[in-house]
């Protein structure tokens, strides 16, 4: 993603607006989300990890949430980067597991997953991509969303 584009705002929760009208119009019809409108609107200036890369360098830590973006934002970083972390939903789960594709053709990373807002691992030791990839596979509509850690190996 570079240039501008429109943000999509919910004005009682901030931390839900999004850029892709697609992945509120997905929430929209789940449980826990009846009622959620993005009803105003702001452009909004954009860049890419690349482009941060280039500017900044290499970052120890990446985190995306971008409220259903988070692979067009992972698609802007052509290099690995040492760690990142980025939101998964149940309702698009074959978004997060595109996201894990995309860093494994950059680099090889082990995974980990944080349920909710629990700040903590779901499991023991970290999971392979194929392991992350069959989680997030598995998920069922009423189960939480969470976020995905990938550290590159080596």
């Amino acid at each position: 993603l570079r240039g501008t584009a429109t943000l999509h705002v919910h004005p009682r929760n901030l931390t839900v607006s999004t850029f892709d009208p697609e992945w509120s119009a997905t929430l929209s019809g789940q449980p826990g989300w009846e009622g959620v409108a993005w009803a105003d609107r702001v452009e909004v200036a954009l860049l890419t990890l690349d482009d941060l890369v280039r500017d900044h360098g290499e970052p120890a830590f990446v985190k995306i949430d971008v409220e259903g973006l988070e692979l067009p934002v992972l698609r802007g970083l052509s290099t690995p980067v040492r760690a990142c972390s980025f939101e998964y939903l149940p309702a698009a789960g074959a978004r997060a597991r595109a996201c894990v594709d995309h860093l494994e053709s950059l680099a090889a990373y082990t995974y980990r997953t944080s349920v909710g807002e629990s700040h903590a691992f779901a499991q023991e030791a970290p999971w392979t991509a194929a392991e992350e990839r069959a989680f997030l596979a598995g998920l069922a509509p009423g189960d939480r969303s969470g976020d995905v850690y990938a550290v590159r190996r080596g």
